[in-house]
C-alpha cells in the first residue's frame, strides 16, 4: 500500500474530514481559475448525476435487504418457538414459549433501532454434547445488548438451539445432539428447516463461519476409535451443511475446557490483567484459502504455541525463584506443573492432527467447495474440576477419570475468548463465498471495479471535451 494512503487511513475521523475538505476546496479553487465557467458547470452537473445515481443504487440495495430480512425474521421466530420432537413436558414448553417472547421482543428492538438480522453476520457453533459451546459464548465478553436474550439460557444443556445477539454478530448455539445423536438419520426437522431458511432468505451469505468446538478432555481421554467416530460424524454434518447452503465457509477450531490440561491453571492462574486474559492462545492458518488442508502441518504449527509457552514458563520460573515465602513442596509442585503444560500440549497434538485430518482432509478432493480451516485456539470459560494428568494415570496403571482430585482452581473466569471472537472470527466475516477458487473470484471483482472506474473517467473526459468544443 502507498505510505501516504496508509497514513491517511489511520488518521482519526475528524482529521480525515478536515483534510478532505481542504483538498476538495483547493482543487475547486484551482479549477475555477484554470477552467472556463461553462465547462466547470458541465463537470459539476456530471458529477452530481453520478452521485445521485450512486445514492439511488445504495437506497435500492438497502430496501431490498430489508425486504428479504422480514420473512427471514418471521421464519426464525416460528422455528425458535417450535418444541423439539419428543418433548411434551409443560415446563419445557413454557420455557420455549418464554424464549419465543423474548426473541420477538429482541427483534422488535432491532427494528426500532433501524437494524435488521440480515445485516449482521451469522455464525454457528457446533460440537459434541457437553463440550462447553454455550459457556464459551456466554463468557466471551463481546457485548450482549440487554433484553435480547436470556443470559442464563442453555445453562442446563441446549434443547435444540439458542440465539445469541451480540454487538457484532448473531451466534447460533446448536445442541450437541443435532451434530451427533441424530446424524445417522440426517438430523432433525428443526435443523433442516433452519438451514433452508438461511438458504432461502440469505442466499448470498447464509452463514459467515462456524466454530467447531472440541473439548480438551475428549482429546485427553478418548481412544483412537472414539476420535474416529466423532470426527467422521462431524465431517458428514459439515458436508450436509455445505450441500444445503451451497457455500464455502471458514471453520475455527476451538479447544474448550483447556483448564483440564495438566499445567494450564498454574500457567495462567495469576494472569490478572484483563488484556492478557482476553488475548488469543492458538495458531492461525497462514496458508491461502485455496490451498488444500495439509494434516502434516498441524503438529508442526502447534509447536509455535509451545514456543510461546516456553517463554512464559521462563518468566514464571524466575518469579518462583524470587519468592521465598512459598513452602518447598508447594514450590516443587508448581515447578513440575509449569514443565507439564507444554508437554501436555505436545501429547494431544497427534490426536488433534488425526481429528482434523478426518474432518478437513478425507474426501476433500471430491468436494467442489472444501472448507476453510482457519486455525486452532485454546480457551477456558469456567472451572471444570481438577486437571487431567494422563502421564500420572499411565504410571499408576489407572484411567484418567479415576485419579483423585488434586488442587482445584480457586477462581472461575474466562481465558482467551474475547479477542478470538472480535479480533479473529468477526473480522473474517467476508471469507464466505460461493466460488471454488477465491483468488479468481477476487481478480474478477477487481477487474469489474477497474473497468467501471475507467469508464467513468472516460465519460467525464468526453463531457469536458464536448464542452470545450461547443
Amino acid at each position: 500500500m502507498v505510505p501516504g494512503i496508509s497514513v491517511y487511513k489511520n488518521l482519526p475521523t475528524p482529521f480525515k474530514i478536515g483534510l478532505s475538505v481542504i483538498a476538495g476546496g483547493s482543487i475547486l479553487a484551482a479549477m475555477m481559475f484554470l477552467v472556463p465557467s461553462r465547462v466547470l458547470w458541465i463537470i459539476f452537473i456530471g458529477l452530481a448525476v453520478v452521485v445521485l445515481i450512486l445514492l439511488l443504487y445504495w437506497r435500492l440495495l438497502k430496501w431490498l435487504k430489508k425486504r428479504k430480512a422480514a420473512p427471514m425474521e418471521h421464519g426464525v421466530i416460528e422455528n425458535a418457538s417450535a418444541a423439539p420432537q419428543g418433548i411434551s413436558e409443560a415446563a419445557h414448553l413454557a420455557r420455549l414459549d418464554e424464549l419465543r417472547k423474548k426473541f420477538e421482543e429482541g427483534i422488535t428492538k432491532f427494528q426500532a433501532a433501524g437494524k435488521s438480522l440480515y445485516n449482521f453476520p451469522w455464525y454457528m457453533i457446533v460440537g459434541e454434547p457437553g463440550s462447553g459451546k454455550t459457556e464459551a459464548v456466554r463468557h466471551c465478553n463481546v457485548g450482549f445488548p440487554s433484553g435480547l436474550q436470556d443470559q442464563f439460557q442453555g445453562a442446563g444443556g441446549t434443547l435444540n438451539m439458542n440465539w445469541w445477539f451480540t454487538d457484532h454478530a448473531v451466534i447460533l448455539d446448536t445442541a450437541g445432539r443435532l451434530m451427533f445423536e441424530e446424524v445417522e438419520t440426517g438430523g432433525s426437522g428443526e435443523w433442516k428447516e433452519f438451514l433452508k431458511l438461511l438458504k432461502r432468505y440469505r442466499p448470498r451469505c447464509p452463514v459467515n463461519g462456524v466454530f467447531l468446538v472440541i473439548p480438551a478432555d475428549s482429546l485427553i481421554k478418548d481412544t483412537a476409535d472414539e476420535i474416529e467416530q466423532k470426527a467422521s460424524k462431524i465431517a458428514r454434518q459439515f458436508d450436509a451443511i455445505q450441500r444445503v447452503l451451497d457455500v464455502r465457509f471458514p471453520v475455527f477450531v476451538v479447544v474448550t475446557k483447556s483448564d483440564l490440561i495438566n499445567g494450564f491453571r498454574d500457567f495462567f492462574d495469576n494472569l490478572d490483567d484483563p488484556q492478557l486474559q482476553h488475548q488469543i492462545l492458538g495458531w492461525s492458518n497462514p496458508a491461502p484459502l485455496d490451498e488444500p488442508y495439509n494434516p502434516d502441518f498441524v503438529e508442526e504449527h502447534l509447536k509455535t504455541i509451545q514456543k510461546r509457552l516456553f517463554r512464559r514458563r521462563l518468566a514464571l520460573l524466575q518469579d518462583i525463584v524470587s519468592e521465598s515465602g512459598e513452602p518447598g513442596m508447594e514450590k516443587m509442585r508448581t515447578t513440575d506443573a509449569l514443565y507439564a503444560f507444554p508437554q501436555s500440549i505436545a501429547k494431544i497434538a497427534p490426536r488433534m492432527a488425526r481429528y482434523l485430518e478426518l474432518i478437513f482432509s478425507v474426501g476433500s478432493q471430491w468436494s467442489g467447495k472444501p472448507l476453510f480451516f482457519r486455525g486452532i485456539y485454546f480457551t477456558s470459560s469456567m472451572r471444570e474440576g481438577s486437571a487431567l494428568d494422563e502421564d500420572l494415570a499411565e504410571s499408576l496403571g489407572v484411567s484418567v477419570e479415576t485419579l483423585p482430585d488434586g488442587r482445584v482452581w480457586e477462581r472461575d473466569r474466562a481465558y482467551f475468548l474475547r479477542d478470538l471472537f472480535i479480533k479473529k472470527v468477526f473480522r473474517e466475516k467476508g471469507l464466505v463465498t460461493y466460488a471454488t477458487n477465491t483468488k479468481k473470484q477476487h481478480l474478477r471483482r477487481k477487474a469489474v471495479v477497474m473497468i467501471s472506474a475507467a469508464a467513468s473517467i472516460v465519460l467525464l473526459l468526453l463531457c469536458t471535451f464536448y464542452a470545450g468544443v461547443t
